[in-house]
């Protein structure tokens, strides 16, 4: 598929992805949760969209929207943790639900600041 291979060459970042699993310590019979990684060096690419204009072209706030692109084979649990790094930048990131397209799948994501 030309367009698959294609939009695979933009992919130039890498991400881990970990997701948060409920464990019950056998010796002190209390649930914990632990860290879990699912993906390792995971090809990927982040895109920004920054701003939303009224009727008159202005803008009317500045929401900075990010989108994560993989592969459509790859598929990230809700809620994951994200490590990517992208033009030197470190990003830790939380994604909402996929959507899928025969080309890639797109993750809505946003910063983390604590598993939810």
């Amino acid at each position: 598929m030309v367009v698959k291979n294609s939009l695979s060459k933009l992919h130039t970042s890498k991400c881990k992805v970990i997701v948060r699993k409920s464990v019950k310590d056998p010796v002190r019979k209390i649930r914990e949760y632990k860290e879990e990684t699912v993906y390792e060096e995971l090809p990927c690419r982040l895109s920004f969209s920054s701003s939303n204009l009224d009727d008159k072209g202005k803008t009317t706030s500045m929401n900075n929207k990010m989108t994560l692109f993989v592969d459509p084979s790859v598929f990230i649990p809700e809620a994951s943790k994200i490590l990517l790094k992208q033009n030197n930048v470190d990003f830790i990131l939380i994604n909402s639900k996929v959507k899928t397209y025969d080309t890639h799948n797109e993750y809505e994501v946003t910063e983390f600041k604590g598993w939810i």
